[in-house]
């Protein structure tokens, strides 16, 4: 079906209960480009940030400046880079909540620093 289908939607958050999220249409989302269904980090990306600032939603960012998740993206992921154990953390929270449907390595199209070789996290400022 397509993608307009699903407008106007809401997806149930699969870690904090209670927490709905909006479907919102999205240029930059292509069946090209992964599922044509994704997250939005608006404290991350130009993109995501267009279109939260669009619908008027929160611009929080839960990773500080060294890429360790923030007091506010919780207890459990508090101190945790999001890069290395962040993810794991992650990964088995959605394993408990029952919400996890597939996990398979894949290889981001990160920016990376060119010094480094490392990817970078980008942050709203």
């Amino acid at each position: 079906f397509p993608g307009a289908d699903l407008a106007d939607g809401s997806c149930a958050h699969p870690i904090i209960a209670g927490r709905v999220s909006p479907l919102l249409p999205a240029n930059h989302v292509t069946m090209t480009k992964g599922t044509g269904l994704v997250h939005t980090a608006p404290a991350h990306g130009m993109e995501d940030y267009s279109v939260a600032s669009h619908h008027q939603l929160p611009t929080d960012c839960l990773v500080d400046e060294s890429g360790y998740f923030t007091e506010a993206a919780g207890p459990e992921l508090k101190n945790k880079n999001v890069l290395e154990e962040g993810n794991e953390a992650v990964i088995k929270m959605l394993q408990a909540a029952g919400s996890l449907l597939k996990e398979e390595k894949y290889v981001h199209s990160y920016p990376y620093d060119w010094r480094t070789k490392k990817p970078m996290i980008i942050r709203a400022s």
